[in-house]
C-alpha cells in the first residue's frame, strides 16, 4: 500500500514496498511520476501513482529494500504530524510515536531529546506552539497529563472549575492518594506562588503524615490567596473525601501562617488543632529583619545573629512561659544594641504578630499555641515539620522554573506523584524507611530533642542561646 510523507522543504515522498521515492513531476491526467531517492547507488527505479494512489512500478531498483530506514522515516513523519495536530507535550508526542516500534528500529533511533526538539522546531516553523497562558483560564491540559503514570493509571484531575471561571481552581490528586490522605491524622499545607507580570497563580500542596513520612497527596492551582478560594478548594476536597469515607477529617493541621487558610480550616473543621510550621515561622521573622533594614547587621554581628535566632527559638519554650522569655529577649536586644527605632519596630512586630501583651491588652495575630512547637516536638512530630522545608524547596524549584508553562509543572507533579506512590506502596507493605536521609541528621535532631526535654525555667536565656545554634535562617 502506498503512503506519502512530507519533506523538510514542503515536498512529498512516496513510500512503497520498503522503498522511498522523490517526486519528479505531475502529469495532466492526474498521475504523479516518482524516482528512487537512493542517490548513492544512482538507482534509476521509478514508479507512477494515479489519483487513487495505485502504484505502477517502472524500472527496478539496483539495491535491496531498507525496512528499518523506512520505519525511521515513518516515525519522524508521525512525530512531525503529531507536533502540529496535538496539544500534547513534546515528551508525550514522542512517547506515543514510539509505541510498538521494533527492536531493529530502536537500535537506530536518534536520542530522545533530539526527537523532542524535532517537535519544538516543527511547532515553531508552523506557528502551532501552544499559546503561553495569561491566566488560569487559558490553561489547556492535554490528555496525556490527565492521568497518573502509575502501573494502573488513575484520573489525576480531581476537580477543575473550568475555563469559564475567572477564578479557576484546578485540583490534582487520584483515588489512591485520597485514600492515603484519609488515613492521616495530621495534614500539612504549604503554598508557593509566582509574581510573573502576565500570569499569577499559586501552587498549593496538601501533605499527609503517612507512616511517619510527610507525603504530598493533593496539589492545586489557585488564582489567589483569598479566603473564599481556599474555602472553595477545601469544600471540593472534602466532598471527594466524603464519597470514600464520609466525615473523615484530620485532627491536626500544620500551616504556613496564611491567615486565610487558618480561618477556612476553623470554619470547615471546627475541632481541628491548628499548628504553625517552624520553617515558615523562621521565614516570617527573617522577612521582617529584611524589611526593617537589619540584614547587614545580622550578617556582620554574630551576637545579633544569636539574638534573632533566639526569637525563633521561642517556639520551643513551653507556651505558658513564652511571654516572659520574650520580655527577656526584647530587653537584651535594646540593652545590647541601643534605642534604635528598627529594634523597637522588631519588638512591636513580635507583639502584634506572635505574643501579644497584657497591658494594655492586645491579642497577637497568631496565638502562641498556634506557632509554639514545644508540644509538637515532644509528641514526636519534628520530622513532619522538618520535612516541610525540603518539600518547600523542591516545589519552589519546580514552580519557579516552569510556572510560565503550567503543563510543564503538571508533568513534574505527575513525576513526583509516581515517586511518592512507589514510596507509599512500600510503606503499606511494611517496609521500614529510614526517617533521616543521613545519620548525622538523626544525631543532630536527637540532641536537639534532648535539649528541649531538659528545659529549665530558671535558665531561659541559656536555653534560648543553645537552641539558637539549631536555627537556620
Amino acid at each position: 500500500m502506498a503512503t506519502f510523507m512530507s519533506t523538510q522543504r514542503g515536498g512529498r515522498k512516496l513510500i512503497y514496498e520498503d522503498h522511498s521515492y522523490n517526486k519528479v513531476r505531475d502529469s495532466s491526467d492526474g498521475k504523479i511520476y516518482w524516482r528512487c531517492d537512493k542517490l548513492s547507488t544512482k538507482c534509476g527505479a521509478t514508479a507512477i501513482t494515479d489519483a487513487a494512489s495505485n502504484v505502477l512500478l517502472g524500472k527496478p531498483h539496483n539495491h535491496a529494500s531498507s525496512p528499518t530506514k523506512i520505519a525511521l522515516k515513518a516515525l519522524q513523519h508521525k512525530i512531525k504530524e503529531e507536533a502540529v495536530s496535538s496539544s500534547s507535550t513534546a515528551r508525550a508526542v514522542v512517547s506515543n510515536a514510539l509505541e510498538g516500534i521494533s527492536d531493529g528500529v530502536k537500535v537506530h533511533l536518534p536520542k530522545i531529546k533530539n526527537l523532542q526538539k524535532t517537535v519544538s522546531r516543527k511547532r515553531q516553523r508552523t506557528g502551532t506552539i501552544p499559546p503561553v497562558p495569561h491566566s488560569l483560564t487559558d490553561i489547556i491540559i492535554p490528555d496525556d497529563l490527565r492521568r497518573t503514570k502509575t502501573s494502573e493509571p488513575q484520573d489525576f484531575i480531581l476537580s477543575d472549575s473550568g475555563t469559564e471561571d475567572k477564578n479557576r481552581i484546578i485540583i490534582f490528586s487520584c483515588t489512591s492518594d485520597l485514600n492515603r490522605l484519609i488515613q492521616c491524622q495530621t495534614w500539612v499545607v504549604d503554598g508557593t506562588f509566582t509574581s510573573a507580570p502576565n500570569l499569577w497563580y499559586q501552587l498549593w500542596v496538601i501533605y499527609g503524615v503517612f507512616h511517619s513520612k510527610t507525603i504530598p497527596f493533593i496539589y492545586a492551582f489557585l488564582p489567589n490567596k483569598n479566603e473564599d478560594i481556599y474555602e472553595r478548594t477545601l469544600v471540593n476536597i472534602f466532598q471527594k473525601i466524603d464519597t470514600i469515607q464520609p466525615g473523615a477529617r484530620p485532627n491536626t493541621i500544620i500551616i504556613d501562617f496564611e491567615m486565610a487558610v487558618v480561618n477556612t480550616f476553623r470554619q470547615l473543621v471546627p475541632d481541628v488543632k491548628i499548628r504553625g510550621c517552624f520553617f515558615h515561622f523562621c521565614k516570617a521573622i527573617w522577612l521582617k529583619v529584611q524589611q526593617l533594614g537589619l540584614e547587614q547587621i545580622y550578617t556582620d554581628d554574630e551576637y545579633f545573629q544569636t539574638i534573632i535566632k533566639s526569637f525563633c527559638a521561642l517556639s520551643f519554650v513551653p507556651p505558658a512561659e513564652v511571654s516572659h522569655a520574650f520580655e527577656l529577649l526584647g530587653n537584651e536586644l535594646v540593652e545590647s544594641f541601643g534605642e534604635d527605632e528598627r529594634y523597637h519596630g522588631f519588638i512591636d512586630y513580635f507583639i502584634a504578630t506572635w505574643v501579644g501583651r497584657t497591658l494594655p491588652p492586645r491579642n497577637p495575630r497568631f496565638a502562641i499555641n498556634v506557632w509554639n512547637c514545644n508540644n509538637i516536638t515532644l509528641e514526636g512530630l519534628p520530622r513532619a515539620t522538618n520535612s516541610i522545608e525540603s518539600w518547600h524547596h523542591i516545589f519552589y524549584s519546580i514552580f519557579s522554573s516552569h510556572h510560565l508553562n503550567p503543563n510543564r509543572v503538571i508533568e513534574k507533579l505527575l513525576k513526583e506523584q509516581l515517586t511518592q506512590d512507589d514510596l507509599c506502596t512500600r510503606l503499606e507493605a511494611g517496609h521500614v524507611i529510614a526517617p533521616y536521609s543521613h545519620k548525622q541528621y538523626q544525631i543532630v535532631n536527637e540532641k536537639f530533642l534532648q535539649i528541649i526535654k531538659d528545659y529549665n525555667s530558671s535558665y531561659i536565656s541559656g536555653f534560648l542561646q543553645i537552641c539558637s545554634h539549631y536555627v537556620i535562617l
